[in-house]
């Protein structure tokens, strides 16, 4: 967790020096047993890497909360990316609830996180 907020922090604060867009992206995982299945998260991440590019990093926040920190990202391509992991998942026992922040709208991104992991739809 301290770590993908840490790699967050140091984009949003790159997007206030040089004006670089920075998108984060916030996942809630859910499985459609209910519960956990190394299978099932295996697709997910193979998904993940497939949709997004190597500078991009992906991190657990909590147990079903997974944040993506996209630099130099506007919001648009953020939402692209998005829809292109969900629809990679689709139909293979994971769903997403999703929001995606763009760095002008974050101030501390601990906060912004944890806020949009409350607010973002359970799948």
């Amino acid at each position: 967790r301290s770590v993908i907020l840490a790699l967050a922090q140091d984009e949003i604060l790159r997007f206030r020096r040089y004006g670089y867009p920075c998108s984060i992206v916030v996942f809630r995982v859910g499985y459609r047993d209910g519960g956990y299945d190394p299978g099932i998260e295996r697709v997910l991440v193979e998904s993940l890497n497939a949709a997004f590019r190597e500078v991009d990093r992906v991190g657990r926040f909590t147990d079903e909360i997974l944040v993506a920190v996209l630099p130099n990202t506007e919001h648009d391509a953020a939402e692209a990316a998005v829809g292109r992991v969900a629809a990679a998942v689709e139909g293979g026992g994971v769903t997403l609830g999703v929001e995606v922040l763009a760095g002008d709208g974050i101030g501390d991104v601990e906060v912004a996180v944890a806020r949009a992991a409350r607010d973002v739809a359970a799948p």
